[in-house]
């Protein structure tokens, strides 16, 4: 017999699962405060630790020497920086506020490694001749204590080290070539400090200091000193002499000799950004940057990160940037929900932080053409936010709208305008805005149809027409048949889709000098975006979402294979990243039934595979 197999890969994958907050400071350039606590702002419920960044904000190793910025070496598969509820090791640690954390991954990466993550884009249009100032929370413990993980804060006109980066914070242990703000406590600045002041009340005066610097959460002995006395908040007093609030109201005399300590606890690093470094980027915006330092200490955990904002009075949408960015071609199946169909973005003039006129977006039109059937196939639309985030998730998207039986020629979501409301969470950000059309396919869905989208028309601020192009895409997503979608725990969002098992490469040679099936060699390339780590489609990347932990790929070179009775062939197969203990079986569903009852089982490799595992040919014997 002869038969046509199309290529089904196989990329097993369990999906991984901001608190902001702005305060308005009167003065002549309309300031305002941007506080981000890292926390998840959708109601999801999420699985730690999560290689997702806040809305807008990225993160990346640094593995390419940018002008003066030594690189890294880059060797380690662990993420550099993920997102922490608490810790139990390496050191021990919870939350300063909230449920999550940002965490710099110096315990799992190796000594030298360096990464970076990027805010998102801040808004300075009416900085004027100001200074903006900043603050971000350490956890400061004595583990591995002469190890020297630190960070270093840049600032630049991009979420990237360019040679337009600035540093803030470089000091104490050098530029940011070697390293910035040490975890470790006993190293300098340490937090152990020898002071001369009083205490009345719940004010500290401080009028000499023999050593070290206070902080906010530093703990206060001494004599008269009453037990567990904190600082509470900075008054005069940045570090040295000065005033400071503490926690207990107490009478302490002048003249006394007063220690603290915040070893093994949160510890405040202020930072101030030059008005010199920044004045040219006021029409551009800026990005504060934080970049890790790994000497192969414990982990650096990181919380409410603070920044100064001068905003755009009436932020308003950029004209000619606002369409269609993304097509999704990956096959689904019947009765799933939340199908990525189609990707867009809008771009604003500045942040919705501002003390005027907020914008807004509503009434936003699309259409099913491209779509096979949809009433037989499609349940319901919906349409997601991520942000500055040009990435979808639905665990950690914001759901903006929703159409059941989106049938009609069109449909539209947004008839009430969204975007300027009373939560900061979900108001649109400064530069691009990423919104996203998903359906959820109906359980009568026809296997061979296909569902498509596109953008047919948007308003802002009321009655603004938006200029959509392109307005549609080519392609669509084929409903596919059913196959087996294993319970996976973890997958391929281990250590943030960077290190699992995933199908590494296919080829299937049909001696027909077509090449057959060539998907590689050790190149998975999926079409279709696939977990953070492959945010646009033809990204090398292995990794496929679950479900269906495979992608389906139609008809076309080098992704059929003509095999004909009588004839042996060979799978050539490679297994993805992870170290060990990797097997990959075949199954051809010739009869296509989406089952594997009368499949031609061609078995599992003999051997097991190591990280790359180099390739193992698996025989195909076609019988006549």
């Amino acid at each position: 017999m002869t038969g046509t197999i199309t290529q089904n890969i196989r990329s097993f994958i369990a999906v991984a699962f901001l608190g902001v907050a702005l305060l308005m400071t009167s003065g002549a350039k309309a300031q305002v405060v941007y506080n981000e606590g890292f926390e998840i702002t959708n109601g999801a419920t999420v699985t730690y630790p999560l290689a997702s960044m806040p809305m807008g904000w990225s993160t990346s190793k640094y593995c390419t020497t940018i002008g003066s910025y030594t690189a890294g070496t880059c060797n380690s598969t662990a993420p550099g920086f993920s997102r922490y509820g608490a810790a139990s090791s390496f050191p021990t640690c919870s939350p300063r506020t909230g449920n999550t954390m940002l965490g710099f991954n110096s315990y799992y990466i190796i000594n030298g490694e360096k990464a970076f993550v990027a805010s998102k884009k801040l808004d300075i249009t009416n900085l004027g001749v100001n200074n903006v100032t900043g603050s971000i929370w350490m956890f400061r413990d004595n583990g591995f204590a002469g190890s020297a993980d630190s960070i270093s804060i840049l600032v630049n006109n991009s979420a990237a080290i360019t040679t337009t980066a600035k540093n803030v914070i470089q000091a104490p242990n050098g530029p940011v070539t070697t390293g910035g703000y040490p975890r470790s406590c006993t190293l300098t600045p340490s937090t152990l400090a020898t002071v001369t002041g009083d205490i009345t009340g719940t004010t500290l005066t401080v009028t000499a200091v023999t050593a070290g610097t206070l902080s906010v959460g530093s703990v206060l002995s001494g004599t008269g000193i009453t037990a567990g006395t904190t600082i509470t908040a900075l008054g005069t007093g940045t570090g040295g002499v000065g005033t400071y609030t503490v926690s207990l109201s107490q009478t302490v005399a002048a003249g006394t000799t007063i220690t603290s300590t915040s070893c093994n606890g949160w510890q405040q690093i202020n930072f101030t950004i030059p008005n010199s470094y920044i004045a040219t980027w006021a029409t551009t915006g800026m990005y504060v940057i934080i970049m890790g330092h790994s000497a192969d200490g414990n982990q650096i955990y990181l919380d409410d990160f603070s920044i100064q904002e001068y905003p755009a009075a009436a932020p308003s949408v950029v004209a000619n940037q606002s369409g269609l960015t993304l097509q999704n071609t990956a096959t689904t199946q019947p009765n799933q929900l939340n199908q990525l169909i189609v990707g867009a973005k809008i771009q604003t003039t500045g942040s919705n932080a501002t003390t005027g006129t907020k914008l807004t977006i509503n009434n936003w039109t699309f259409n099913t053409n491209g779509s096979s059937n949809p009433p037989t196939d499609i349940s319901s639309a919906k349409l997601w936010w991520t942000g500055g985030t040009n990435a979808f998730d639905a665990s950690l998207a914001v759901l903006i709208g929703t159409v059941a039986n989106p049938w009609a020629t069109n449909y539209t979501f947004l008839a009430t305008a969204w975007g300027g409301g009373v939560d900061p969470n979900q108001w649109l950000q400064y530069g691009d805005n990423y919104f996203w059309v998903s359906y959820d396919i109906a359980p009568s869905a026809s296997s061979g149809n296909f569902v498509d989208a596109e953008w047919v028309s948007g308003q802002y601020n009321g009655a603004s027409t938006l200029s959509i192009t392109p307005q549609s895409l080519t392609g669509a997503r084929l409903i596919d048949l059913t196959y087996c979608i294993p319970a996976y725990a973890v997958g391929t969002s281990w250590a943030g889709y960077t290190n699992n098992d995933y199908v590494q490469c296919i080829q299937l040679d049909d001696l027909n000098g077509t090449g057959g099936i060539n998907n590689g060699p050790l190149g998975n390339t999926p079409l279709s975006a696939a977990g953070p780590n492959c945010p646009t489609p033809g990204n090398p990347c292995g990794f496929q979402s679950h479900p269906p932990d495979y992608e389906f790929f139609l008809p076309g070179v080098n992704k059929t294979a003509i095999l004909t009775g009588g004839n042996t062939y060979q799978i050539k197969v490679a297994c993805g990243t992870w170290f060990s203990s990797n097997y990959i079986a075949a199954w051809i569903d010739y009869n296509k039934t989406g089952t594997f009852t009368n499949t031609l089982n061609i078995g599992p490799t003999a051997t097991l595979m190591g990280a790359g595992g180099g390739e193992k040919n698996l025989p195909v014997s076609i019988f006549g």
